[in-house]
């Protein structure tokens, strides 16, 4: 019985886990002390439950604590590997469930955003090297901040830039309107930045951003060589919420978002800027943006948001004229943050009908 036992034990527990390994070795002696009891009492046959029931508790706390090792580690390197992409409550989170996790790469559905700082170069040259290594911690870390408290996951830094998606490692639903969440948050994160810029050097200029985001399929794991490896993510809605982020100094707004990602969020104020058509992109398509928040009152806003869907309705239509007009009324409403956006409109509407869409494939 012993020897059974023991074998019994040491090919089930590795696959069961040490939780729920150990309720097995519970039940395991409790059947034997129970089994003793009821031969003895009904057939008056004596099996001493001592010596396999010893047995059978060794052999479960030998493998229970490698099973506890092994978990303990697993979990280590979880929170090691993912302890600078998520933040400490989705850290613990996928350790406690690894099962979550697939390091190997798959693809799933992600909303991606690139943020970058705009003026970088002129913001460098006005301070020394350790000005600018503070400088750019502080910034870094209210953008991250707000990333991550919005459960997305910091892909790495490019510089002054930063890239971060939503549903991986862990699964988020609502991926979409977790990243707007984000965007809310690093806007309210770069005004109290430019605060406390200003508050230590009144003429300092204020720090601006742009952001692209996209949403779609995309293959997210570690990638990397056999000797250094990141978990990140590459696809084509990847590639879009570059070329946004980088549009947005062409717009002059601070934030562009693909229809993809629209689609996935429809419930946020979103105003419609119209088709564009990006380099690696044989067809245009709409994007969107979002005024500041509290920028614009809720009557406001709808009634910008009415004037702007008008104007991309007929600039579509091919009515280049009308389109003009809407874009003349529609400047009148937009908050300061968006009034660099018509320059564009008025040097765009003057092409010809056939063009309905902002080309920037050149850039």
């Amino acid at each position: 019985v012993a020897v059974i036992l023991g074998l019994i034990l040491v090919v089930a527990l590795p696959r069961m886990g040490a939780s729920r390994g150990a309720m097995l070795v519970v039940l395991v002696l409790g059947a034997i002390g129970g089994g003793s009891f009821a031969a003895y009492a009904k057939a008056q046959v004596l099996l001493d439950p001592i010596y396999p029931g010893l047995s059978a508790a060794l052999c479960a706390a030998v493998s229970i604590a490698i099973l506890y090792g092994q978990e303990e580690r697993q979990k280590r390197a979880i929170r090691d590997a993912f302890g600078r992409y998520l933040s400490p409550a989705m850290v613990e989170r996928l350790a406690s469930d690894p099962n979550r996790l697939q390091l190997g790469g798959e693809l799933r559905e992600i909303t991606v955003l690139f943020c970058d700082l705009r003026g970088f170069t002129s913001i460098s040259e006005r301070m020394d090297s350790q000005a600018l290594a503070r400088f750019m911690n502080e910034y870094l870390t209210a953008m991250t901040d707000a990333i991550l408290d919005a459960g997305g996951t910091l892909d790495k830094y490019v510089g002054d830039a930063v890239i971060a998606f939503w549903n991986a490692p862990l699964e988020d639903k609502d991926h979409a309107p977790h990243a707007l969440a984000a965007v809310a948050g690093m806007r309210r994160g770069l005004i109290e930045f430019n605060e406390r810029l200003v508050k230590k050097d009144p003429g300092t200029p204020l720090v601006r951003f742009g952001i692209g985001l996209a949403t779609g399929p995309c293959s997210v794991g570690n990638f990397g060589s056999n000797r250094r490896f990141d978990y990140s993510a590459f696809g084509d809605d990847v590639n879009v919420a570059a070329r946004l982020e980088q549009a947005t100094k062409s717009f002059g707004v601070d934030l562009l978002v693909a229809e993809s990602t629209r689609k996935a969020a429809p419930d946020a104020p979103w105003l419609p800027i119209g088709p564009v058509k990006v380099k690696g992109k044989a067809e245009p398509f709409l994007v969107y943006t979002m005024a500041s928040e509290g920028a614009l009152d809720a009557p406001a806003l709808d009634a910008l948001k009415k004037a702007q869907e008008a104007l991309v309705t007929a600039w579509q239509a091919g009515d280049m004229e009308k389109a003009r007009e809407l874009a003349t009324a529609a400047e009148t409403l937009a908050p300061q943050g968006l009034k660099a956006l018509y320059k564009r409109y008025a040097t765009t509407l003057q092409k010809p009908a056939d063009e309905a869409y902002f080309d920037l494939a050149g850039g």
